[in-house]
């Protein structure tokens, strides 16, 4: 794509103005709001340039290693398994979805879930060549039905809850969302049941794991990644602990907790943790850990 290329090149350069024209021109030219990025050897994923997070990801590609989360998809590659069915919740642009979609293979699935409407048809676009990806455009909860749906103005850390920094990230808007519980959805025959759940909903994995509980309250559990964000929980009024806490109760999976730490190691997760990402693992897939080169580190 000409016109991304050119832009590109002009912002890797030092040139004044440089901010203030790329912005005009990405506000007021359609051709620059699905432009492919190339990450990694993954198939692209399309964004909106009119966001300074886009923009980045351009000035940066083609990027020989993930651009954020690299810890997260280290534990994904050793994890996730051809013939796996995985849930991206929270695709946010996809930069998961398209690495799941590589690990499962042509004989697994990825449910991709992403309830910001002014993400959706560029993660479409992303999904659509995978083939063996679906997209939902719900925000996963304990109820059903239209919600409020908090977008900052960078599009990247939308909520249910307003918690936003108007300091850091400007006033959110707010729009209307649907919400669908996940329990609802295997039963409907919509997605199959997961081994590999990532869950990043800016404070509400709570809300998710409520409506979830006969998905992951069994022997057969899925692994589930999810984080632990004391600022963003603390919009819903919870205690950053209280989403691990709820999975720690469920009495079949028998889930014990990591930490995982920048380097993709998992460290045994402490009692108080009000910021970390993460690792589930149901009692049955323990063995998972070292058999598949996942270091597990002990505390002390």
């Amino acid at each position: 794509m000409l016109a991304a290329r050119g832009l590109r090149w002009y912002l890797r350069t030092n040139l004044r103005g440089r901010t203030r024209l790329t912005g005009f021109l990405t506000r007021n030219l359609p051709v620059f709001w699905s432009v492919p990025v190339h990450i990694c050897d993954y198939p692209p994923i399309y964004v909106d340039l009119r966001t300074d997070h886009a923009r980045f990801l351009l000035r940066g590609e083609p990027w020989p290693a993930p651009p954020r989360e690299q810890a997260e998809q280290t534990v994904m590659r050793r994890l996730v398994r051809p013939g796996d069915v995985a849930f991206d919740i929270g695709a946010n642009v996809g930069l998961h979805s398209v690495l799941l979609s590589r690990l499962v293979g042509p004989t697994g699935h990825v449910a991709a879930f992403e309830p910001n409407a002014a993400l959706v048809p560029n993660l479409r676009r992303t999904l659509r060549p995978l083939g063996n990806a679906s997209l939902f455009d719900c925000a996963l909860s304990d109820d059903v039905g239209p919600a409020q749906f908090f977008v900052p103005a960078d599009n990247m850390k939308a909520s249910l809850a307003n918690w936003t920094d108007r300091a850091a990230d400007g006033e959110a808007r707010e729009v209307t969302c649907q919400r669908a519980r996940l329990d609802d959805l295997p039963a409907a025959g919509a997605v199959p049941q997961p081994d590999f759940i990532k869950c990043d909903v800016e404070g509400a994995e709570l809300l998710v794991f409520r409506g979830a509980r006969r998905l992951l309250d069994r022997p057969d559990a899925p692994i589930v990644l999810f984080e632990i964000n004391g600022h963003t929980a603390a919009g819903f009024g919870l205690d950053p602990m209280e989403a691990k806490n709820f999975l720690e109760h469920f009495e079949l999976p028998e889930y014990a907790f990591y930490q995982v730490r920048a380097d993709g190691s998992l460290l045994r997760l402490g009692t108080s943790n009000p910021w970390s990402n993460v690792l589930a693992v149901p009692r049955s897939r323990l063995a998972e850990l070292s058999e598949l080169g996942a270091p597990v580190v002990n505390a002390g």
